[in-house]
């Protein structure tokens, strides 16, 4: 991230955090985040992150074991997606 994009990351948060509460002022939130050191999150990738929950559900014998699961998993999260939402048509 360049120092760029981290001021406009810390700017926006500011904009976040002033719009839960009005009373606050910008100028003072942003400098008080850059004095915190304040980062914004690191973003996750949800395929790891799903990868990750099938490893932590059981101890596997085998990789196949663990690859059989993974592809169900990413099967049932593909048809979920299909679905329509509620409200949809």
């Amino acid at each position: 991230m360049t120092n760029e994009e981290l001021d406009q990351a810390r700017v926006d948060e500011a904009f976040r955090v002033i719009k839960e509460d009005a009373r606050k002022n910008l100028s003072l939130e942003v400098a008080r985040i850059a004095r915190e050191g304040w980062t914004p999150p690191v973003a996750v990738d949800p395929d790891l992150a799903e990868a990750a929950t099938v490893c932590r559900s059981k101890i596997y014998g085998s990789t196949l074991d663990l690859a059989f699961d993974a592809i169900k998993r990413g099967r049932e999260l593909e048809r979920a997606a299909l679905q329509p939402k509620e409200g949809e048509q």
